[in-house]
């Protein structure tokens, strides 16, 4: 069964970044996002989707150098 619900990708994204906080602030790397402010809701399965931001997010701070800048746009 699909846990489907109407979602704001910017909150999701937001929440993802919390759990990779750690990260960023031992590996001196600056985290910068730039939301859309108007995105629209869309229907996903949030554990999914949060799963898959988390690791593009977690894949690229581990593939930086030891500083830098990860923009989200």
């Amino acid at each position: 069964m699909s846990n489907r619900k109407l979602t704001d990708l910017n909150d999701l994204i937001n929440l993802s970044q919390k759990n990779i906080e750690h990260m960023e602030k031992s590996e001196n790397i600056s985290l910068h996002k730039r939301f859309t402010s108007n995105l629209p809701k869309v229907r996903v399965n949030v554990d999914d989707i949060s799963f898959v931001i988390g690791n593009l997010l977690t894949n690229a701070l581990d593939s930086m150098p030891k500083s830098g800048k990860l923009l989200i746009e």
